[in-house]
């Protein structure tokens, strides 16, 4: 162990500082650190002094106190990063007292001048704010901002970074009062145009911040909410070209879609429902109230249901998530597994086909765990009168052979967390 230890931070940790430095390397300008340790002290100095302009720590575990002091030439011009992307988790027991706060204070307070994308994620325990002071830094430049899970001891950070000039907030709100107050009295940030929030009760829905910004285009709750909230808080607010909403229980009332067939701004949907957070489809879709509804807005080009589920040949199990299961259960005899996988991805195909009939702007759709496209196809059609006349049919066309509840594409299509 001894020797492992020695071979890792006294040989491999000094190469690598050695490589990453700007002699040898002049032209790096972007590093993915994914070890689950993080880079030293001595490290970080070399980072700062290299080329790199978009820094991501992934999964760090932090081992030790930072305190990076640099040159006064270093100093005086800050750290150039543009993208940064921060990951720790709690280190080891005998680790636990060691905190990630001066770690970020150091790194932001370098790149503050010239930082356009950061994004914080950390469950550590922070024993100090990042940001903190009268002589607090500025971030001119930050246009994107995604901070989860830190638990911040009070407001200073969010204040630093939450500017005017922000175009792009993805904030984990369930993490503590301290993200749903300061955004409650924050008021108007003129330039925001995407807000992401994780919210999970009446009481953490940021309501009063949403009003202040009417101009906001893009909104997403990535968490369920009881139907009242979504309906009587969120909807209507009627400026959206992106929604993605979650519903806590079985069904999406017909009041709520009557709601969002008024939002005709709208260019993509993402809605999903569950009765509850344990079960991840126990959604009994009904595809043509969906329709008569989506139907009315003009310019929708995508559209994603996800915790939906169908009939099965003895009706609505009462086990919702048992429907997908059904597949797994086949499994051990392929010809019946394939069977009910294509007798599924033939149920959506037709649900699809409708929806492109009677929506012309769609373009691209998830429900039933399986990912579409529309395809137009120019070919002539002969007309009562003799004549061919060219139209350009269109169709639904399955992107994967095989489905996929990863809600990695939806998140980075209509927002949400993306490692």
């Amino acid at each position: 162990m001894d020797n492992a230890s020695h071979q890792y931070f006294k040989v491999y940790v000094p190469n690598i500082e050695a490589v990453l430095s700007s002699q040898t390397l002049p032209n790096l300008e972007a590093l993915d650190w994914e070890d689950h340790v993080c880079p030293s002290q001595s490290c970080f100095q070399t980072l700062a002094y290299s080329t790199i302009k978009h820094l991501g720590i992934f999964r760090a575990r932090i081992f030790e106190d930072f305190n990076l002091k640099l040159l006064e030439s270093r100093t005086a011009n800050g750290w150039p990063l543009r993208t940064l992307y921060l990951k720790f988790v709690p280190s080891f027991p005998s680790f636990s007292e060691t905190n990630s706060s001066s770690l970020w204070e150091d790194v932001l307070c370098l790149c503050s001048r010239t930082l356009e994308d950061l994004t914080l994620v950390s469950n550590v325990d922070q024993a100090n704010d990042a940001v903190t002071g009268n002589d607090s830094p500025k971030f001119p430049r930050l246009r994107r901002l995604k901070i989860y899970e830190p638990k911040l001891k009070d407001a200073s950070t969010l204040e630093a970074l939450v500017h005017d000039g922000l175009r792009y907030l993805d904030i984990d709100i369930y993490s503590g009062r301290i993200h749903v107050n300061f955004l409650q009295r924050r008021g108007n940030i003129p330039s925001l145009e995407s807000f992401i929030s994780y919210s999970r009760r009446d009481d953490e829905l940021p309501d009063i911040f949403l009003r202040s910004n009417p101009q906001i285009k893009t909104l997403a709750f990535a968490c369920a909410l009881p139907e009242t909230t979504i309906e009587y808080r969120i909807l209507p607010v009627t400026n959206f070209t992106s929604l993605r909403l979650a519903w806590a229980c079985s069904s999406i009332t017909n009041s709520a879609l009557q709601q969002i067939s008024l939002l005709k701004s709208l260019k993509q949907v993402y809605l999903s429902a569950g009765a509850t957070p344990q079960r991840l489809h126990d959604w009994p879709i009904n595809h043509d109230n969906l329709r008569q509804h989506l139907c009315t807005l003009p310019l929708l080009e995508k559209m994603a249901f996800r915790g939906d589920i169908y009939p099965t040949g003895r009706g609505w199990s009462p086990n919702g998530t048992s429907y997908y299961i059904f597949s797994t259960h086949y499994s051990l005899n392929p010809e019946s597994a394939a069977k009910w996988e294509r007798s599924h991805r033939n149920r959506i195909l037709v649900e699809a086909n409708k929806y492109v009939n009677a929506m012309p702007a769609l373009r691209w759709m998830y429900f039933g765990q399986l990912l579409m496209s529309v395809e137009v196809h120019n070919r002539p059609i002969k007309r009562k009168n003799g004549k061919m006349m060219k139209t350009w049919p269109r169709s639904a066309h399955m992107l994967s052979e095989e489905r996929d509840d990863d809600e990695g594409l939806l998140n980075r299509t209509f927002g949400g967390f993306t490692y």
